[in-house]
């Protein structure tokens, strides 16, 4: 049985290597088009990021001002 396992899995290794290299290069194509999103992603969450304050109203009416003002 140990030799039988020990024939598969030295029949097999051609064929894990080879998938291991097209997942490897698969990746390596995957990796720019991801980076690029991601700056682009970064780039608009900067662009429309706002800031917002609220402040109880020191007024004699009670209530909470708010402020949106963009960063």
């Amino acid at each position: 049985m140990t030799e039988a396992v020990a024939a598969a899995t030295k029949a097999a290794r051609p064929v894990l290597i080879a998938g291991e290299e097209l997942l490897v290069t698969g990746l390596e194509q995957l990796q720019p088009p991801l980076l690029t999103a991601a700056a682009r992603t970064g780039r608009v969450a900067r662009a429309t990021a706002i800031r917002v304050s609220a402040a109880v109203s020191p007024a004699a009416e009670p209530g909470v001002t708010v402020a949106v003002t963009p960063v």
